[in-house]
């Protein structure tokens, strides 16, 4: 448990400083950097820090440049800069200056933390993280003394040194080992920097799951005398679990923490919000198993979909708290996953895009920005953003796949295919990506239009992977092409019986059941949907379709309702309420003058061109024994219909003539 102190030294700064700079005092070598204390007549006090180590080669100056500047995005988890420089090829940096004790020095004094202690501190690192990766910065090596305890307890964390091991590493790991003098540091590296193959995000995830196995049991995971060492335990010498350790942490913590010590990359979580989010659930919860919905073992899980309740009630705090605070990035950001499970895609993209003016370089917010565009089926606007982000990550597996996506839905097909063979060239590609790839590519076949051979290759990734929810709702998309429906719904009522929470296939199974005449049997579903997205119009419209071919007008009814509130003159959901206000068989539901002046809006706004808001408005009047205006809509929209009406329109029309208003039965 012990660490390493800082070495005193009266070696002089080698760096000429900017003017207004000084330096006093010795300085203090950490093995990574030599640091003295600096004095600026406006700024203060600062910190100049010298990478003695990390000789740049003239051709990596520029990128060196462009790599720092990242650095420089204002976050209270890391020290903020006043400038950055080369001297002499050797890198060097003044930050703010900063007091307290790192992590290792008061592990020192004190020996291991609380566990809830270790818990919060793997959360707040791992937000600080989860910032950094959407800045395209990452750190490499999470060790106890690049942990800072500020003075002030009400002030956060500090994780020193972020963005500087990555560009590092691309020296190859004897620069890394030139760089870093100290042995520690190497105990809490991943494998992949280890070997000086690069550090990425995944490389981060592991380095977390190594300091908090560290902060819980007081062992580093993984030992070794040399990196060499250390990376030929890591597979061979698989770490004891904590609970082993230390009595009394919680089997959901340990089964976290070993996850993210997984030595294969896609095998660990995706990313750092799912780390944090999984470990405010462990808080929250304490012993009981917090990853209960969620797949620890395999590498593919997500967090499960939190209750259409819950997910309220944290949108009604958010509201409160950004009424005080509109520019707060991570309560907007929070906001608009909110609004994402809720099914409310166009306000989570209006959520997004406030986060998105105050701080364009959110990486996470265009992520989630670009998902929702692809759900409400904006593929052309989904496809800007997806662009944007594979150019700027182009190692990113996943931004690849989603342009992918977005070319198919527009029948991009060859720049569809290049996107695919883009994702596969990618190093770090998990598990989950992987299995989309043959998914999306028999997507392709099926636009166009070789159903026998999507089919095929369908058929054959399911035998691998019979449950997969995605592959089983495209071959119900194949089958009914191919003319076999019995076949589509076996295969969506599979996806549904393993996936209770996939809404395509709960969505597909019920249009198709309603297709079918079958609309009684899609009364689950069609609940299920409206209790997990209350807020998703798509959800509301389909219960209302269903409801009304089952005879149930009046939670038809209660559905138009709820939406209507937000609606605008014309959206299809007031023409539906407008239609069950004026027609519907209870009279005490019915409310015809509220229903005409809807009827009337939505005229108005459509231009009086659209035929099924020209009958709405009929069968207001209708409703009000008002049967003159009745036939003269209704006639006008026959007109605009003229071969498409269909015989119940055309009987309406003589309904109105014989005087007897339309009633829903």
């Amino acid at each position: 448990m012990a660490t390493i102190p800082p070495k005193v030294s009266t070696d002089a700064s080698p760096v000429i400083l900017p003017s207004g700079w000084s330096v006093s005092g010795d300085s203090l070598f950490d093995g990574l950097t030599q640091s003295w204390k600096a004095t600026h007549d406006e700024f203060g006090q600062g910190l100049l820090k010298h990478y003695r180590g990390w000789a740049l080669a003239p051709d990596e100056i520029g990128e060196f440049n462009e790599w720092f500047s990242k650095r420089r995005i204002h976050h209270p988890g890391w020290p903020n800069e006043y400038a950055s420089g080369i001297c002499k090829g050797v890198p060097w940096v003044i930050e703010h200056s900063r007091n307290g004790e790192t992590l290792g020095q008061r592990m020192t004094r004190f020996g291991r933390p609380p566990i809830a202690d270790t818990i919060n501190l793997g959360i707040q690192l791992a937000q600080i993280l989860e910032v950094a990766h959407q800045n395209q910065l990452a750190h490499g090596v999470l060790s106890p003394e690049l942990v800072l305890f500020q003075e002030n307890p009400t002030e956060p964390f500090l994780l020193l040194e972020i963005g500087v091991l990555p560009h590092v590493v691309q020296g190859g790991i004897d620069r890394l080992k030139a760089v870093v003098s100290q042995m520690d540091p190497f105990r809490f590296m991943a494998p992949e920097t280890l070997q000086g193959r690069g550090v990425t995000n995944f490389s981060d995830i592991f380095s977390l799951g190594a300091l908090l196995y560290w902060s819980l049991t007081g062992e580093a995971p993984f030992t070794g005398d040399t990196p060499e060492e250390v990376f030929a335990n890591q597979p061979q010498k698989p770490p004891r679990t904590p609970p082993e350790l230390r009595m009394g942490v919680p089997q959901g913590l340990s089964q976290l923490v070993m996850r993210m010590l997984t030595i294969q990359p896609g095998h660990r979580l995706k990313s750092m919000a799912e780390v944090a989010s999984t470990l405010e659930r462990i808080a929250k919860l304490g012993n009981q198993n917090p990853l209960e919905g969620y797949d620890v073992s395999q590498g593919k899980g997500r967090p499960a979909p939190g209750s259409a309740g819950a997910l309220q009630e944290e949108l009604d705090l958010l509201e409160k708290h950004l009424f005080q605070h509109p520019a707060d990035e991570t309560s907007l950001y929070k906001k608009a996953q909110s609004l994402f499970k809720l099914g409310c895609f166009a306000k989570a993209v209006k959520a997004c895009e406030t986060a998105i003016d105050h701080n364009p370089r959110l990486g996470h917010v265009w992520q989630l920005k670009g998902q929702c565009l692809l759900d409400m089926d904006e593929p052309k606007k989904a496809l800007e953003i997806w662009n944007r982000l594979s150019k700027a990550i182009p190692g990113n597996a996943k931004f690849h796949i989603r342009r992918a996506q977005a070319h198919i839905r527009l029948h991009e097909l060859d720049q569809a295919s290049a996107a695919l063979k883009a994702a596969e060239k990618c190093e770090q590609i998990s598990d989950g990506e992987q299995i989309e790839i043959p998914i999306a590519r028999a997507d392709i076949l099926k636009v166009q239009k070789h159903f026998d051979t999507a089919l095929h290759e369908l058929d054959t990734f399911l035998k691998a992977h019979p449950h997969n929810a995605d592959a089983l709702c495209l071959r119900h998309e194949v089958k009914v092409r191919l003319k076999d429906p019995m076949g589509a719904l076996e295969d969506l009522t599979e996806a549904v019986r393993s996936h209770p929470s996939h809404i395509p296939s709960r969505s597909a199974k019920a249009r198709l059941l309603l297709a079918k005449n079958r609309a009684e049997e899609a009364t689950e579903d069609v609940d299920q949907l409206v209790d997990r997205q209350p807020n998703c119009l798509d959800h509301r419209l389909l219960r209302i379709q269903q409801r009304l071919s089952i005879g149930d007008p009046a939670t038809a009814l209660e559905d138009a309702n709820h939406m209507a509130k937000d609606a605008l003159p014309g959206d299809e959901i007031l023409r539906h309420q407008a239609w069950l206000l004026a027609c519907i068989g209870d009279g005490e539901l019915r409310d015809p003058k509220e229903a005409l002046e809807i009827a009337r809006q939505g005229c108005d706004a459509t231009g009086g061109s659209d035929p099924d808001w020209l009958e709405t408005l009929a069968a207001a009047w209708a409703s009000l024994n008002q049967f003159e205006g009745a036939i003269g809509w209704q006639t006008k929209a026959l007109q605009i219909l003229d071969d498409c009406a269909l015989p119940e329109q055309q009987s309406r029309l003589e309904l109105y003539k014989a005087h007897k208003p339309f009633r829903l039965k």
